[in-house]
């Protein structure tokens, strides 16, 4: 009977008693040379220099993207090929990290608007902010819009929009979580979406600043007096 089992652990490799001690002076500890420019370190791990590019991506600060996206990193939960946005319209990845405490940009993805993603940690459910072209040229023009459809087709009488704090020419309004922001100083207004949980009001306040203050392209042309004045105009008569 002893020697079907001692057969049968032998054919089937029956797991036999392992020394820990053993198994740790089996692993040599790696030699890690200083400034060994085969290895990059990044937030205490050590990877392939050669790889390092799929791990790091810095923030971009910019006002505005051309059709030339080399400094874009396309990213969707969604789609399997996400595509960078065209235009993003000013808004600015590096000022919403640091304003709205997410730290991490996981990278941009044009569905409809053009949909910027961040997340607090890794591993962390990703949360968006969207940002497009406005229906009217003019901030109250294009929140007013958007208030009587909404009251229009029942979805929230409650909406009201408001002049921003300290962003003239700005309306922003809310409906439970979601937040509405339409930002003079191009040519046409622009809207972005945003969830509060993902950013208080009083944080986001600095992005729409940024994001009114930011330069339109070239290839758009260049926004008129009216639009870049609007908002000091609506602030001094209010």
């Amino acid at each position: 009977m002893r020697a079907l089992i001692a057969a049968s652990c032998l054919l089937l490799a029956c797991p036999s008693e392992v020394n820990p001690e053993y198994l740790r002076a089996s692993v040599p500890t790696p030699k890690i040379v200083p400034n060994d420019p085969r290895i990059v370190e990044d937030t205490g791990d050590l990877y392939p220099a050669t790889e390092a590019a799929k791990f790091r991506t810095p923030l971009p600060s910019h006002d505005t993207h051309t059709d030339d996206r080399t400094d874009c990193k396309a990213f969707s939960p969604a789609l399997e090929h996400p595509r960078c946005c065209p235009l993003d319209y000013g808004f600015d990845p590096a000022v919403t990290a640091e304003a709205c405490k997410l730290p991490i940009y996981l990278g941009q993805s044009q569905q409809n608007m053009c949909n910027h993603f961040f997340v607090r940690e890794q591993g962390g459910e990703p949360v968006a902010f969207r940002v497009t072209r406005a229906s009217a040229s003019d901030p109250k023009v294009a929140a007013d819009g958007l208030d009587a459809t909404l009251r229009r087709t029942g979805s929230d009488a409650s909406v009201r929009f408001e002049p921003v704090p300290g962003v003239p020419g700005a309306y922003w309004s809310r409906s439970e979580r979601t937040n509405w922001a339409f930002v003079p100083g191009w040519s046409f207004a622009r809207e972005i979406i945003w969830d509060e949980p993902n950013c208080a009001r009083s944080d986001m306040i600095t992005v729409l600043r940024k994001l009114a203050s930011a330069k339109q392209p070239a290839e758009l042309g260049q926004p008129t007096k009216r639009a870049r004045a609007s908002g000091e105009a609506r602030h001094h008569t209010r």
